[in-house]
């Protein structure tokens, strides 16, 4: 979302210097300014290319997060589905109490024929791939039985901005 957003800031801001000068066009030539329409052209076409460029930079940028970290899915507001292994999902609340640590809770289930015991860390990046936060669960003495749904509530600190990946590593 947040690379969509950069995207669309992007082209705003190319739209409105292309107004710009061509506004500025109109008015040099009824100031009888030296200002041609293949100037603003020229510089139409070169704040494409640099768009294109940019998005360019930022596929290639992805392409290798991606690479790094096999597992690695966008983070969403709200619920986030996993599906791997016994976890189902996650969803991360702001507390507002303390704005640097958010409330998270993770669904869990076990479809499989024996017990299980929870050992995984969430790591979330930013959309410049650094680790911005990790939870870890790590359950002990308890077990999730056979067809049992259990939920894990915790802490998490994202210290350097909010993320825009996550993914889920096991223990087990």
């Amino acid at each position: 979302m947040k690379l969509f957003m950069k995207n669309l800031i992007a082209m705003a801001w190319i739209s409105l210097t292309i107004l710009l000068v061509v506004c500025g066009y109109k008015i040099g030539r009824s100031m009888g300014i030296a200002s041609t329409r293949s100037e603003a052209e020229k510089l139409e076409k070169e704040l494409s290319g640099k768009v294109q460029k940019y998005d360019g930079l930022i596929a290639k940028e992805e392409g290798k997060l991606f690479k790094k970290y096999p597992k690695l899915k966008v983070y969403l507001q709200g619920e986030n589905q996993v599906n791997d292994e016994y976890i189902i999902s996650f969803t991360v609340n702001q507390n507002w109490d303390n704005v640097n640590q958010h409330e998270i809770k993770v669904k869990m289930n076990n479809e499989r024929f024996f017990e299980v015991r929870p050992d995984f860390d969430i790591y979330f990046l930013n959309e410049d791939g650094f680790i911005t936060g990790e939870y870890r669960e790590n359950w002990i003495i308890n077990k999730i039985k056979h067809g049992e749904t259990r939920m894990a509530n915790g802490k998490v600190i994202f210290r350097f901005g909010e993320p825009s990946y996550y993914f889920v590593q096991f223990s087990n």
